[in-house]
């Protein structure tokens, strides 16, 4: 309910949202239980424009879900990138755009939830280079 509320708050601009996801992130309760208010937390950093915060609020939900992340670091340099695009390049392989589009729809819940905060991270991710 707070994690519905403090969307409400976010949508409606209401001060009271920052408090409603400190109390549903303190809460002892699994963290996929938890999506909705990191996914405002995010949304509402965007909008005060803290795009570190909503970085590091990504990261930090991912790391709780066990997937792996990365370090915000300001600067990576461009043969980093250059090497990590290589790596998914060959863990491609050879398949075609028919070959990966036919593979099995993705039922985990937790990696579609880490997914979803990579999409909303890619803007902040953006406005901070």
């Amino acid at each position: 309910m707070c994690s519905e509320g403090a969307n409400s708050c976010y949508i409606c601009g209401v001060d009271k949202m920052q408090e409603m996801i400190d109390e549903v992130i303190e809460q002892d309760i699994p963290i996929q239980d938890k999506f909705r208010v990191y996914e405002v937390k995010v949304l509402s950093s965007y909008a005060v424009r803290e795009f570190n915060e909503a970085i590091e609020t990504v990261f930090s939900f991912r790391k709780q879900l066990g997937l792996p992340t990365f370090k915000n670091k300001k600067h990576i340099s461009k043969l980093t990138i250059l090497k990590e695009v290589m790596k998914t390049n060959r863990s491609l392989g050879n398949k075609t755009a028919e070959e990966i589009s036919s593979l099995p729809l993705l039922t985990d819940n937790r990696i579609m939830m880490g997914q979803r905060m990579l999409e909303l991270v890619i803007s902040a991710a953006y406005s901070v280079r």
